[in-house]
Parts: C-alpha cells; structure tokens; sequence
C-alpha cells in the first residue's frame, strides 16, 4: 500500500500560503508514489465521544490513515476558531501516532469547548458525544440524533446554547459563513456541579439547579440555583474525576462542570473546565477565595522555607 501524505489548508488561499498548490506540487515530484492530497480546515468534521474519537475529512476519511500530515494556514485570522481547531486536530494525530508539520500547532493551549473536548475524551474522561464542523452542511446531514444540545464552541456562561428538536432547528442554528457551534448529546438531568478546583484538588462543590423547565440550562447567569454542597455527600468518582481533570489541563485552579445523568446510566459527563470559574463574580465569592486559600495553604505546607 502506498504512503499518504496530506497538506491541511485554507480552501480559496492564495499567494505563500496556497495549500493546494503545494498538495499539487509535492504529488508531481512523487510521481504517484505517495498519494499526495489536498483537505481543507473547513471541511474537517470531529466525531468525539469517550470512546470513540475520529477527525476525518468531508468524505469520512480518517486522519489517522495519514503516513505524514503538513499543515497551513492554522495561524490566520480568517476563518474564526482555526487555531484551536488546528490544536484539536494536533491532539488527535499525536494520540493516533501520526507525524505532522510543524508541530508547533499541537504547542497551544485550549481556548475554546472544541479541543477541551477532545483533551478529555483523550484522556479517558466521559464528556458528551460531540460533533463538529465548519461546514455547517456535514453537521446537518450527519446529526440524526435529537434532541440535541447545540452551543457556541467560544461562548461563556450559557450564552448561545440551545435544545434543538429536530433537524431543521438544527439548520436554522448551524448555517452561516462559517459554523460556530458544537453539537452534542443531550444528557437529561435537573442539576449539574461546578466543583473548584486549588491544586488540582477539589476545595468546593457548588451544585446548580434551574428552578424551573422553561430552560435546559444550569448556569446561575441564567437563573438557576446554587447551592453549596460538601463533598461526603457527593460519589468519590466525581471528586477523582475532578482531580482527572485537572491534571490532563494542567489546571491547578480551575472550575470542572460535570453533570449529573438522570437516565439510568450512572454517568458524569464533563461539559466544561474553566480556568478562572468566576471567582470574583457570581455566587459564594467568599467561598471561593476560602477554597483558594486552603489550597494555597497545603501547598505552602509542602514548600520548603526558603533561605535568602
């Protein structure tokens, strides 16, 4: 079987930058030796789920069957959400063993719901399954299950998050220039927990409650009810499955969301790993800076004193 080397770039690029010329050019100086193709960012689709993790091209060609992958474009400005879709992609090629130029694309950080995603799916974490795609077409024609919760991929605090019924909400949601929304399953629940995180261990269990059924959201900025819980009265899974977390992000301070399943499978998926979790705004200000501090203070325990 011949060799696969794909070149990653902008459709419509011109000048230095013009994937598909170089696909062109390197595939002429191989002379159908290696298989040299042409995939653009904006036709990739990300199929995540914790057991099943798959970024292919529009036609369902996995990534993964690449013998070597040269990526351009992921630096500009153009198209909104490209470099942590680059990051994304570079998560998942390195977990797939699979070489890629210049691997400083997978030197990044998270920045938006996408590559989170796909970092804790990586790292063995239930997440919802999750579909997406710039094209707003591949989302349509491959979401069949529904409902459905779509959210914008860089958005905060609820804003732009949906239940959709059916495909054509669906449609009316995702089609623009260019789709900005992750498609996930909808995990049927009444609350979910945003747990604090201060060195990587948890140090407060805030659960949050809608009050009533005219929203599926939990986030307090929407008017849900929070309600600070101790941790004897939560499963140790969800506390291991916080210091997971934050250990796969590198976070030592941070706020992990995990919902809690109301459908019988026991399940806590992870929606979301916040940074800075609102720390100076929102609910129980007082006890996030009382479970920052007792973090800080086992850390300082563990420091040596310093001689100057």
């Amino acid at each position: 079987m011949k060799q696969r080397i794909i070149v990653l770039g902008l459709k419509e690029e011109t000048g230095k930058n013009d994937a598909q010329v170089i696909a062109h050019e390197l595939a002429a100086r191989f002379n159908g030796t290696v298989v040299v193709s042409f995939v653009a960012w904006q036709d990739l689709i990300f199929s995540i789920a914790k057991n099943k993790i798959m970024v292919s091209d529009n036609e369902g060609n996995d990534l993964a069957r690449a013998d070597h992958i040269l990526a351009y474009g992921w630096y500009s400005k153009k198209i909104p959400l490209i470099r942590d879709i680059a990051f994304a992609t570079a998560l998942y090629l390195e977990s797939q063993g699979v070489r890629y130029w210049n691997s400083e694309m997978g030197q990044q950080r998270s920045t938006t719901k996408l590559s989170a995603m796909m970092q804790l799916a990586l790292g063995g974490i239930d997440v919802p399954d999750t579909l997406f795609s710039l094209n707003a077409h591949s989302i349509t024609r491959l979401q069949q299950d529904f409902p459905c919760i779509v959210k914008r991929a860089a958005a905060s605090r609820g804003t732009q998050n949906y239940l959709v019924s059916n495909k054509n909400e669906l449609q009316r949601t995702v089609i623009g220039t260019h789709n900005l929304f992750l498609v996930q399953e909808y995990i049927p629940n009444t609350h979910d927990l945003r747990v604090i995180m201060a060195g990587e261990q948890p140090e407060l269990f805030i659960r949050r409650s809608r009050s009533d059924d005219t929203t599926h959201l939990n986030n307090t900025s929407k008017g849900a009810i929070a309600t600070v819980i101790t941790g004897s009265d939560l499963p140790m899974e969800i506390r291991n499955i916080a210091c997971r977390v934050a250990a796969i992000f590198g976070r030592q301070m941070g706020g992990v969301d995990i919902v809690v399943a109301e459908d019988g499978s026991g399940r806590y998926p992870v929606l979301e790993v916040n940074a800075i979790p609102q720390l100076t705004s929102g609910t129980f200000m007082q006890e996030k800076y009382d479970g920052l501090a007792s973090g800080l203070r086992k850390i300082l325990k563990e420091t040596p004193e310093r001689k100057i």
